[in-house]
C-alpha cells in the first residue's frame, strides 16, 4: 500500500491527500509531489504538465495538475483539469473533493456542495470533505449545520488541524468563545498550524482575558499573520497602559510588512491599527498632563477601535476625576449587540462586562461603523434601495440600547452611552448622494440615541456634538485622518459633561 501524501493548497488552509497512481511513470508523479511540497510550484507544474501530455488518460495526473493550477491561481484551468480527472475515474480518491474546493473558490457554492455530496457518498470516511462542507455551510450562514459537519470531520480524524481551526471559527461565530479558543489552540499547537488570517485565536484569548497565553507558542502560519498578532499584542499593551511594551511590539511588527511583500503574501491587514497606536503613543508622550493627577474612580470604556484615544486619560466629569480604562472589541457594531442570534462580537462584549467590578461605570461606544460609508447602514441601503434607512436606524438604536442594558444589568453596571464621532469624510471625494445618505444616517443615529437615553433616564457622552462645529461640520483639528480621533476629542467631550 502506498502512503498517502498531503498537498497544501494555495491558501495554506487545507491539506489535500493525493494517492500515487499505479501507472508506468510513478517516478514523475513522485518527483512532482516532492517539488510541490518544497514550494517549487512552477517546476512541479512543468513536470506534471508533461506527465498529463504523455498519459492523457491518467486521472491521478490530471487531478494533481488541477491542484497545482489551483495553487497558481488558475481557477478555470484547475476546474477543467479536475473535471477531466473525475470523468476519467469517477472513483478517484479526493477528486470530487478537490473539485469542490476549486468551485467554491470560484464562487459556485451550489456546484461545490454537489461535488462534496458525491465525494462523501464515495468515501463516507473522508474527513477533509466534511471539513469543506462545514466551510461552505459557514459561508452560507448555516452555522448549526456547519458545526455538525465539522464535528463529523473531527469524529473521523480528531487530530485534523484544519478541522480544529474551522470548528474554532464556527464556535466563535456562534458566540461560544471559550470552546472556540480551545479548538484554535489545539490547531496552533500542531507541528504545522493552519492559517488564521483574522488572528482569531488571539482575539478569542483577549475576549477571555487570557491574551498572555499566546506567548510560548510557535509563530503563526504566515508573515502577515505574525504582523497581525504582534499589532494586536501591542493593542493589548496600550489598553493596559504598558506604553513601552506597545512601542516595542510595533517595532517588531514594522519590518514584517516588507517581508510579507517579498514572500508574495497579501498586505498585512492591521497596518492601519499599527499606525493608530503609534500616533497615540506619540500624543501621550507629548501631553503627559492628560494622563496624570488624582483619580476618584475608573470609567471603563468598551467599543470598537474608535474608542482607543480615550485610554488612560484622566478627566473631570460632573465634578469627579475619572481614569478611563479602555477595552476594544475590533469590528464591534451596534448591530452585533442588537442581533437576536449569538455572534462573536456580542460574546466578547458580554465577557468583558462580566470581568468588570460590580456597580462599575461603563461607557459604551458603538455606531461609527454602523453609520460608515462602506461598512454600515449606508452600504446596506445602497445594496437594498427598497429599505428606508431611517427606519433601519430607528429600529437599530432601540434594540442596541435594550440589549446593552440587558447584558449589563446583572452586575449592576452604570451604563453611559456615547454618540459616534462626527463624520470627517473628504466631501470632495465622496459622491454627493452617498455623502448625504451617510450624514443623514449618522445624524439620525445620534438623534435617536439622545432620545432613547433621555427617555430611560440614562447618561450620554455626546462625542458627536464635541467633534462638530456650529455648522454641523467635523472639527478637523480633532482628527488624525478620515476615521481616527486624537485623544483631545475625548477630553473635549468629557469637559462638556454628560447629558
Amino acid at each position: 500500500m502506498r502512503p498517502q501524501i498531503h498537498i497544501p493548497v494555495r491558501n495554506n488552509e487545507d491539506l489535500m491527500p493525493a494517492t500515487p497512481y499505479p501507472g508506468a511513470d510513478s517516478d514523475a508523479y513522485s518527483q512532482t509531489l516532492e517539488l510541490l511540497n518544497s514550494d517549487e510550484t512552477e517546476a512541479a507544474a512543468t513536470l506534471c504538465r508533461q506527465l498529463c501530455e504523455s498519459e492523457p488518460e491518467n486521472a491521478a495526473a490530471h487531478r494533481l495538475m488541477g491542484v497545482i493550477a489551483f495553487q497558481l491561481g488558475e481557477l478555470e484551468g484547475a476546474a477543467g483539469l479536475l473535471r477531466r480527472a473525475v470523468e476519467l475515474d469517477g472513483a478517484l480518491p479526493g477528486g470530487q473533493r478537490d473539485l469542490a474546493e476549486v468551485l467554491a473558490a470560484k464562487g459556485d457554492s451550489e456546484a461545490a456542495m454537489r461535488a462534496l455530496d458525491q465525494a462523501i457518498e464515495q468515501d463516507p470516511g473522508d474527513a477533509f470533505a466534511y471539513r469543506q462542507r462545514a466551510l461552505l455551510l459557514h459561508g452560507a450562514d448555516r452555522f448549526a449545520e456547519a458545526e455538525d459537519a465539522c464535528a463529523q470531520a473531527l469524529s473521523i480524524a480528531p487530530g485534523l488541524t484544519v478541522a480544529q481551526s474551522t470548528m474554532g471559527l464556527i464556535k466563535a461565530q456562534r458566540g461560544d468563545v471559550p470552546r472556540a479558543a480551545e479548538y484554535l489552540m489545539q490547531a496552533r499547537k500542531s507541528p504545522k498550524p493552519p492559517s488564521d488570517p483574522g488572528n482569531l485565536l488571539i482575539r478569542c484569548l483577549a475576549a477571555l482575558g487570557q491574551s498572555a497565553e499566546i506567548s510560548g507558542l510557535q509563530p503563526p502560519a504566515t508573515i502577515a499573520e505574525r504582523h497581525g498578532e504582534a499589532v494586536l499584542l501591542a493593542l493589548f499593551a496600550w489598553q493596559t497602559n504598558q506604553s513601552e511594551a506597545c512601542r516595542q511590539l510595533l517595532e517588531q511588527a514594522r519590518p514584517l510588512v516588507a517581508l510579507a511583500a517579498e514572500a508574495g503574501e497579501e498586505a498585512p491587514p492591521r497596518q492601519d491599527l499599527a499606525e493608530t497606536l503609534e500616533r497615540l503613543l506619540d500624543w501621550q508622550a507629548a501631553h503627559p498632563e492628560a494622563y496624570a493627577g488624582t483619580v476618584d474612580q475608573p470609567l471603563f470604556h468598551l467599543g470598537d477601535q474608535h474608542c482607543l484615544p480615550s485610554a488612560h486619560l484622566v478627566a473631570e466629569i460632573a465634578g469627579r476625576r475619572w481614569l478611563t480604562i479602555c477595552e476594544t472589541i475590533p469590528g464591534l457594531k451596534a448591530w452585533h449587540l442588537a442581533k437576536p442570534s449569538e455572534n462573536f462580537p456580542r460574546a466578547a462584549f458580554q465577557a468583558a462586562v462580566q470581568r468588570l467590578p460590580e456597580d462599575a461605570a461603563l461607557l459604551v461606544s458603538c455606531g461609527a461603523v454602523d453609520c460608515g460609508l462602506n461598512t454600515g447602514i449606508p452600504a446596506y441601503v445602497r445594496a437594498n434601495p427598497d429599505r428606508d434607512p431611517m427606519d433601519l436606524v430607528d429600529a437599530l438604536v432601540l434594540a442596541f440600547v435594550d440589549r446593552v442594558l440587558e447584558l449589563t444589568a446583572p452586575r449592576g453596571t452604570k451604563v453611559i452611552f456615547q454618540t459616534p464621532r462626527a463624520s470627517n469624510a473628504p466631501e470632495a471625494l465622496v459622491p454627493h448622494k452617498d455623502l448625504i445618505l451617510m450624514k443623514g444616517v449618522m445624524q439620525r443615529f445620534c438623534q435617536r440615541l439622545r432620545e432613547a437615553t433621555k427617555a430611560r433616564d440614562l447618561r450620554l457622552l455626546d462625542l458627536n456634538e464635541a467633534t462638530s462645529d456650529a455648522q454641523g461640520r467635523s472639527k478637523g483639528h480633532l482628527y488624525y485622518d478620515t476615521d481616527h480621533l486624537r485623544p483631545q476629542a475625548y477630553l473635549d467631550a468629557f469637559a462638556a459633561g454628560l447629558r
